[in-house]
């Protein structure tokens, strides 16, 4: 969204980007399934954001640690965070 926004440059189209990380092949890109949407929604949490639900099911569905400086996802504990 900061792209789309223009609050964030990346120097390509969003579509060239994602191609270009999936070529690295050390980044794995995952779809948000059936089962990832209704964890985010049967989450305990008052956050609304849709896709910071979605992320943060992905990650507990997958058994993942977090990276994120967002104040929001870290103090709401649901996840361990790296950063």
């Amino acid at each position: 969204m900061k792209i789309l926004n223009g609050k964030l440059d990346i120097g390509m189209s969003i579509r060239d980007y994602t191609e270009r990380l999936k070529r690295l092949g050390c980044i794995e890109i995952v779809p948000v399934d059936e089962g990832v949407w209704t964890r985010s929604l049967e989450l305990d949490w008052e956050h609304r954001d849709p896709a910071d639900r979605a992320i943060v099911a992905t990650a507990l569905s997958r058994g993942l640690r977090f990276l994120t400086k967002d104040e929001v996802i870290r103090k709401s504990k649901l996840v361990k965070c790296i950063w």
